[in-house]
């Protein structure tokens, strides 16, 4: 099982009208009509929503608003990229013309892009007071922490990625458990195919990126690789690396993740 992870981003500036005690907090406070801070987020929702992480933003939201009314308010100005590309370019214009919002969320590759900037805020001195670092799943800050041990995020959200299968299916094929490894659903894969399944199915490219992670973080030296060597690029001399994205270009290619199982027949 996988997980994959929202980053929560602050401006450097946002954190002045945000964190208080500074005179610039105090004149955003005089110049505002209620008196209060606002605090601009490109993350929160403006409306209800079915989506459960845009609900969840919602709801902390009011509840910010309503606690700190008078003091301070968060402003929503809801931005939706189209892809992590599209994102990344949005945000770094945003920090090279002086109008990033004071609060986003995007994935982890795309905050240590716009860090470059040097427009966010460094979490790493916050994270070491009253143990808040500790409240986090273990390693959620190795992508990112930069070389200085600057920290240019805080992860925001995590759910679990698993997999369904169908018993019924496993049992007409002669197996009654899933397999407990990747080697293991290679080989499961035959019987399944023979007693008329479909072996296994996913969901675009966004599952095939997990599936290839979770091989991955499964062989030698490639839990550090996707800990911290990731960031440093030149992929082809990770021996790790090499394995597990031939090892997925089988499944799309020869319908089998070694030559072992290339008699199973898919």
């Amino acid at each position: 099982m996988r997980t994959r992870m929202g980053v929560l981003a602050v401006a450097s500036v946002g954190c002045l009208a945000a964190c208080g005690g500074s005179d610039d907090t105090e004149k955003q406070r005089a110049d505002s009509p209620r008196g209060e801070i606002v605090i601009t987020c490109e993350a929160c929702p403006t409306k209800p929503t079915d989506d459960p992480f845009q609900r969840y933003r919602k709801e902390l939201t009011d509840a910010f608003n309503a606690k700190y009314r008078g003091r301070y308010r968060i402003q929503p100005k809801p931005y939706t990229p189209a892809d992590d590309a599209d994102s990344a370019q949005h945000y770094e214009r945003a920090a090279a013309t002086g109008t990033l919002p004071d609060l986003f969320t995007d994935q982890a590759t795309v905050i240590r892009s716009v860090a470059r900037s040097g427009k966010l805020i460094d979490f790493a001195d916050a994270l070491g007071e009253d143990g808040w670092k500790d409240t986090f799943q273990p390693d959620v800050f190795a992508s990112l922490t930069d070389d200085a041990d600057h920290v240019w995020g805080v992860p925001e959200q995590r759910d679990a990625i698993g997999i369904y299968y169908n018993k019924a299916l496993f049992k007409k094929a002669g197996m009654t458990e899933f397999p407990a490894t990747w080697d293991g659903l290679a080989a499961a894969c035959g019987p399944l195919k023979s007693a008329g399944a479909i072996p296994f199915a996913m969901d675009g490219d966004w599952v095939t990126q997990l599936m290839w992670a979770n091989y991955l973080g499964t062989q030698p030296g490639g839990a550090e690789f996707l800990r911290s060597d990731i960031r440093k690029g030149d992929y082809a001399s990770n021996a790790s690396v090499v394995k597990a994205t031939e090892w997925l270009k089988d499944f799309h290619t020869s319908g089998a993740p070694d030559p072992v199982h290339r008699t199973l027949g898919w």
